[in-house]
């Protein structure tokens, strides 16, 4: 599996087949259990690419916030406190993610 970007999207290229998605359409990105949830408006993708590779490809605004997630700080609709040193930020569509206490300064 390859990732890369290509102008305004994020080319996925499986065994399978090639899946595109819209960088400004991206919600969060999480890494559970060895793989790499992509949520985004319309639908969710899985691959194996790690976080930090991602990290390295992606615009800032797709920002890495916890060890298990990189999220779309454009998209945030709310912050909130879990414990002093965990938020939690409320995207849309019903995305949620997790954001240490070191990283909410440069998003907020």
């Amino acid at each position: 599996m390859k990732v890369k970007i290509k102008e305004d999207r994020l080319v996925i290229i499986k065994r399978s087949g090639v899946q595109f998605i819209f960088i400004n359409e991206i919600m969060c990105i999480e890494r559970f259990n060895q793989k790499t949830i992509i949520s985004s408006v319309n639908e969710e993708i899985i691959i194996r690419t790690s976080l930090k590779e991602l990290e390295y490809l992606l615009p800032s605004f797709l920002k890495r916030v916890h060890r298990s997630f990189i999220i779309n700080v454009d998209k945030i609709l709310e912050i909130k406190r879990i414990n002093e040193n965990t938020f939690e930020a409320l995207l849309p569509g019903d995305n949620q993610a997790l954001i240490t206490k070191g990283i909410i300064n440069y998003i907020i």
